[in-house]
């Protein structure tokens, strides 16, 4: 009801959702009835041979749980009649007996009306509807918390075994994650040669600057150049750290959700590998550091020592002037040859920023998507022609997986059928599963690649492609 009419209040403006369509119009207010118990509350007129427990399993069975079976919702049929003065159902509350009694208590009257409300509001009763149990729910209840101890005890024993599989699978996998490095240094690999060289030629700069006939000038020059590469390295081993947390909290992620799923313990693998190549070039820098660090205290510790200074002494009763310090020379820093572990932590560094950018740095003209349509294509004719540079990971929630571009875009998710669980939404209820396509801009697709606005009124079935392809 969206109000009276202007210019006869007594009748009211409605719209009749009916299996053929949607109507609008005015009717009496007299016949619309706004005193429901729930606003989708629905009338039903009692039929010959009905009884409370066939209307219960009709409206709620996907409701029922332990401590909340039929004989609760049976009772919280009666509970709203009463409530609003329907006489189409009598009798008092189901309450079984260890005999089997008490579970024909309420009566329906034939061609009545009465309301049947939903699972949700029915449940928010438990604190006024008795449950109906032997028990009051108590058994059943700690039979549920004892089932969720189980579950959840053989969960975290799955975890663990996937996570130990996610490991000792990992040399499987070293020869495409290792595949993934080389394509990120070939897009970056100007750089760094540059960063290498850099290094290398700044640390064989740094040891002739510091020789023994260097003047104080060159050496102290030296010592900064360590210092600075040793800030660089400092930096290189951050960002390394950081791709080993981005990494290891993926593995851990994946792993703990993989459910004994092979495709899972894979990418859990791969980001594992990843994880360890990470630490790898941290370890790097950070030996890098200390290495430069030390060669710039060698540095200033062998230089010589400041100039004499005249100062001014009292010597047998008279001032005179006496030179005061230390005249000693200092002695050459041996440097040794350059160290190149900071030249390949810096390098890591590069490849790590590489791959945040999806592996490529051609972030402006991203590849095309390998179809002009998802007509009758197969997962595993996707999979064979993922484009080079695009990441295949899971959904973040369980269920299906999809395709990152090297920029980071999602242009095609996958979701697994799931139409056992009658809660999932009723795409994930398809006969094989469904796509998501996107392009470039984030825009949605239909079958065909064409964009579907978002306020389209049919948006969500066009952009939902049902899987045509197999599963092999």
């Amino acid at each position: 009801m969206s109000g009276p009419h202007p210019d006869a209040p007594g009748w009211w403006h409605v719209t009749a959702y009916a299996q053929d369509g949607i109507y609008r119009g005015y009717v009496q207010g007299l016949r619309v009835n706004t005193h429901l118990p729930e606003p989708t509350a629905k009338l039903y007129q009692i039929k010959k041979n009905d009884n409370v427990e066939k209307l219960a399993r009709q409206a709620f069975s996907s409701a029922v749980r332990p401590g909340h079976d039929l004989a609760f919702y049976e009772n919280v049929l009666l509970y709203v009649n009463q409530q609003k003065g329907k006489q189409g159902i009598t009798g008092s509350y189901q309450k079984r007996t260890v005999f089997g009694g008490g579970g024909n208590n309420i009566k329906l009257i034939e061609g009545a009306r009465i309301w049947l409300v939903s699972p949700a509001f029915a449940k928010a009763l438990k604190e006024v509807v008795p449950s109906g149990s032997l028990t009051g729910g108590a058994f059943a209840e700690l039979k549920e918390i004892a089932g969720a101890i189980q579950d959840a005890i053989e969960r975290f024993a799955r975890a663990l075994l996937d996570i130990v599989a996610s490991i000792t699978e990992s040399p499987n996998h070293a020869r495409e994650v290792f595949a993934e490095d080389w394509e990120v240094i070939r897009e970056h690999l100007a750089e760094i040669i540059t960063v290498v060289a850099g290094f290398i030629a700044l640390e064989g700069l740094a040891a002739a600057m510091a020789g023994p006939a260097s003047p104080l000038i060159l050496q102290l020059s030296a010592a900064a150049i360590q210092l600075v590469l040793a800030m660089v390295g400092a930096q290189a081993a951050l960002v390394s750290i950081e791709a080993a947390v981005k990494h290891g909290a993926e593995w851990l992620r994946i792993a703990i959700q993989a459910n004994g799923r092979s495709g899972w313990i894979a990418d859990a693998s791969k980001a594992f590998l990843r994880m360890l190549k990470s630490i790898i070039m941290a370890w790097l820098s950070v030996r890098g550091v200390k290495a430069n660090l030390g060669k710039a205290a060698k540095i200033i510790n062998s230089l010589p020592p400041p100039p004499p200074m005249l100062a001014l002494a009292v010597a047998n009763g008279g001032n005179r002037l006496v030179l005061a310090g230390n005249a000693g020379s200092g002695t050459a820093a041996a440097l040794g040859p350059p160290v190149t572990t900071g030249s390949l932590g810096a390098a890591g560094a590069l490849m790590a920023k590489g791959e945040k950018s999806g592996g490529s740095s051609k972030s402006s003209a991203p590849t095309e998507f390998p179809r002009k349509s998802l007509r009758g294509v197969s997962v595993n004719w996707l999979k064979r022609n993922k484009p080079r540079g695009w990441r295949h990971v899971p959904t973040d929630k369980k269920g299906g997986w999809k395709w990152l571009d090297e920029n980071g875009v999602e242009r095609l998710r996958f979701m697994w059928k799931n139409g056992l669980n009658a809660t999932s939404n009723k795409w994930c209820r398809q006969a094989n599963g469904y796509f998501r396509w996107q392009n470039t801009k984030g825009q949605h697709l239909d079958i065909d690649g064409n964009v579907i606005d978002d306020t389209h009124p049919q948006f969500q079935a066009l952009t939902h492609i049902p899987y045509e392809g197999a599963y092999w």
